[in-house]
């Protein structure tokens, strides 16, 4: 499907890995915090809203605005995404 997940230590905050040029959309959560590993990703939140982030850049919002979270790039992006509650 074009992402793969993975967990990092007792937290479980799903790793996510996006491949170039593909769009996806998370489960929602109440919140959700994203930090970016590697490469780059715009994160979406309205028509009028949109957040580039690159690798160390983080960004905090109420799950209900996401839309979707982008990668432009011809190169795979890294990032790590925390929501509350935790949907598994």
């Amino acid at each position: 499907r074009g992402r793969t997940r993975s967990h990092v230590g007792s937290a479980r905050a799903p790793v996510m890995h996006v491949q170039p040029l593909l769009a996806i959309k998370l489960e929602h959560a109440r919140e959700e915090w994203i930090l970016v590993q590697s490469g780059e990703i715009e994160v979406v939140l309205s028509d009028d809203e949109h957040h580039g982030l690159a690798a160390g850049d983080a960004i905090h919002f109420e799950s209900s605005r996401l839309q979707e979270i982008v990668n432009r790039t011809a190169e795979p992006a890294t990032y790590i995404c925390m929501m509350t509650p935790p949907p598994f």
